[in-house]
């Protein structure tokens, strides 16, 4: 279930968006030191910002897992929600993903038994169709036989 509801996303970063946003929150910083660090990292940004990422949201992982009363222990909440981020730590996912991945083998499982179950019924009923087919054809030729002996008659 847990697995079933996670919605993964895909996204950029925006780096310089959240370096403001961290430096706001610190109390700020000179714009000389912004200017320098910035041409600094431009390179850098540049190159990560312009990479597809995909993941998901914390906030909705979170929020899946409280909805069905899973206790899982892969969200990071932020001590400080107004200056720290949420985080995933990806490696708890294994552990869900494992038992979804169980169910799903015992789903198959089951499914093959039944498909072979079902083959089996449907030999048989083709095995019973065609004797029947048989039986049907030997009276139809029987009948043909005597309307032949009617017509000479």
């Amino acid at each position: 279930d847990f697995i079933l509801q996670l919605r993964p996303v895909s996204y950029q970063l925006d780096l310089e968006r959240i370096d403001d946003k961290i430096w706001a929150l610190k109390g700020g910083r000179t714009e000389i030191e912004r200017l320098k660090e910035k041409e600094e990292l431009s390179s850098v940004w540049q190159e990560k910002s312009s990479q597809r990422y995909s993941g998901f949201l914390a906030q909705e992982v979170e929020d899946v897992a409280e909805a069905i009363g899973f206790d899982f222990s892969g969200v990071d909440h932020p001590k400080d929600p107004d200056s720290e981020f949420y985080g995933l730590r990806y490696g708890q996912f294994v552990v869900p993903l494992v038992k979804a991945v169980q169910e799903q083998q015992q789903q198959i499982e089951e499914l093959k038994r039944e498909n072979v179950s079902l083959k089996e019924e449907n030999a048989q009923a083709h095995i019973k169709q065609q004797r029947e087919i048989h039986t049907l054809n030997s009276m139809l030729n029987a009948l043909y036989a005597e309307i032949g002996e009617i017509n000479r008659k």
